[in-house]
């Protein structure tokens, strides 16, 4: 099996080596109905971005609208 392995540009893993099967990888963050007053809301994962990987070995970010969202009420994404 392919192993595509290479540094992360922006993003989560910023910085750091991935390797993985395939040459996007997505990221997903629990989210709640912030405005809702319901103890019991549902939590959903929201796809907030993935990663994709390039001919020149590296990993670049791109998020999603939910993904630029979530940096803007809580700062950038931690894994």
């Amino acid at each position: 099996m392919n192993h595509y392995t290479g540094k992360c540009v922006g993003g989560p893993l910023d910085g750091q080596m991935l390797a993985h099967t395939a040459r996007s990888k997505k990221f997903y963050r629990p989210m709640v109905d912030a405005f809702s007053l319901n103890e019991d809301a549902p939590i959903e994962a929201v796809d907030i971005g993935e990663y994709h990987f390039s001919n020149f070995g590296v990993w670049h970010w791109w998020a999603t609208e939910a993904g630029r969202a979530y940096e803007k009420l809580h700062g950038e994404a931690k894994p």
